[in-house]
């Protein structure tokens, strides 16, 4: 967390594995948008336009998690359950 820079833009890809609500074994890939609050607006629009030619590449369809603040991070990492987030990911 301490190392999520307050000026420059990142994306965060990883593989979510988790039993769906039929008992079925379902891997999905999560894409993570760091676009924090304090960051140029000029590198926001670049960031933007190159995400989505970044998951063409990596051939990935599936939710795009926003995250502009550690605040954000903490909410997806504590309040967000892993139930709901299951329940999100099951519909892509």
């Amino acid at each position: 967390m301490n190392s999520l820079p307050e000026k420059e833009y990142r994306y965060c890809v990883f593989d979510f594995e988790f039993v769906n609500q039929d008992k079925m074994a379902i891997s999905k890939m999560i894409f993570i948008n760091w676009s924090p609050d304090g960051a140029p607006i000029k590198g926001r629009v670049l960031y933007a336009t190159a995400k989505e030619s970044f998951k063409k590449y990596l051939d990935l369809n599936t939710k795009d998690y926003i995250v502009c603040s550690k605040g954000d991070v903490y909410f997806y990492l504590f309040q967000l359950t892993e139930k709901d987030l299951i329940k999100e990911l099951d519909h892509y």
